[in-house]
């Protein structure tokens, strides 16, 4: 075991010394240990007697022997590392936080969702096992308000969920991301997790909903192969102002676990041999219409999202919408009837099914 070669009388004589009882029994060696070393529990610690006295340096220099007999990968942590790339590429801070937060946190919240409580906290401000990360980031964002106008920040982190009765929480894997902006927050973190959704090559839409802490109409559900997986939204301003925070907060919360069982390998397309051609198409649209409706309509175009407007002229219960219509062929370039025969049929499919008016 220690990789040296000791003499019997060595080993005797050594142990003798340092009091130990020796019987010889054949070549093998009975070792009595003497009262007053309770350290003494084994065979190993016997021999660490012997090579304490012989001296550490004698034992020469040789590579383990042992080898694992099986390796466990961390098969997620590619993705997890391509999360935090791509948000910190956006330029975006990672940030983590304690898993407990206090009462005081949670009434705050505005919600009557059931937490768990510890039974022995080690402080007041530690009091609850969180359900979710909104509670810990506005907490940074009240301490960082005012070293920027904007800033923004995301965390990859578990939380605690209540299960049955005598059975310990379940604990997803959440990833939370907070924005402090002073204009077009919700805008912003949705361009996010559209972003994520491309690099992950996951299809995560947004549908409207009511979410508890988001304000009214700036809040979603996360979706992915209809499953809900998270929320997104605007902080509700009451929340926001009693955080001391002047400006507005928006973020989403999203479980990974999902996530990252559905990414696939990114696949490539070939760019267009010949050159493509753009169009810029505006219509009033019914103020409940979202984006997602407009590209579940048009699923046969190349679409993308431009800009609203809602201000001088718009119809009452309407909002402008800008969309981008691309157009490419594979044998020749798309000729101007072409592009003004596509930009009519994309505005009349939008009437037809959405109720759309076209702006001129």
């Amino acid at each position: 075991m220690l990789g040296l070669k000791l003499t019997m009388a060595d080993m005797k004589m050594t142990l003798r010394n340092l009091g130990f009882g020796i019987e010889e029994v054949g070549d093998l060696i009975n070792v009595t240990v003497p009262w007053w070393r309770p350290d003494i529990n084994g065979r190993e610690d016997i021999l660490e007697e012997l090579v304490r006295v012989l001296g550490y340096g004698k034992i020469p220099a040789t590579l383990p022997t042992w080898r694992p007999q099986q390796v466990n990968f961390d098969h997620l942590r590619q993705w997890r590392e391509r999360v935090c790339q791509t948000l910190s590429a956006a330029g975006l801070f990672e940030v983590m936080t304690y898993s407990f937060v206090a009462g005081e946190q949670i009434d705050r919240l505005e919600s009557t969702y059931k937490h768990l409580e510890l039974q022995n906290p080690l402080s007041a401000e530690q009091s609850y096992l969180r359900t979710g990360l909104l509670a810990s980031h506005l907490r940074v964002a009240e301490r960082n308000r005012t070293y920027a106008k904007s800033f923004a920040y995301y965390e990859i982190s578990k939380v605690f969920w209540p299960s049955r009765p005598g059975e310990l929480p379940h604990e997803p894997l959440l990833l939370g991301l907070t924005a402090v902006r002073p204009h077009d927050a919700y805008i912003y973190v949705k361009g996010l997790l559209d972003e994520l959704s491309v690099v992950l090559g996951v299809p995560m839409t947004v549908r409207p909903a009511q979410v508890a802490n988001m304000a009214t109409g700036r809040a979603g559900e996360v979706v992915l192969h209809d499953v809900v997986i998270g929320h997104i939204g605007q902080v509700k301003p009451s929340i926001v102002k009693s955080h001391k925070i002047e400006r507005e907060l928006a973020g989403f919360e999203i479980n990974l676990q999902p996530v990252f069982a559905s990414v696939r390998p990114q696949q490539y397309v070939a760019p267009a041999r010949f050159p493509t051609i753009q169009r810029d198409i505006s219509v009033w649209l019914p103020e409940g219409t979202t984006w997602s409706k407009v590209v579940e309509t048009l699923t046969k175009y190349n679409v993308e999202y431009v800009g609203e407007y809602r201000g001088l002229g718009t119809p009452a219960g309407q909002r402008g919408l800008t969309l981008r219509l691309t157009m490419a062929h594979d044998d020749h370039t798309p000729t101007e009837a072409e592009a003004s025969a596509a930009v009519t049929q994309v505005t009349d499919l939008l009437g037809r099914m959405l109720s759309a008016i076209s702006r001129g």
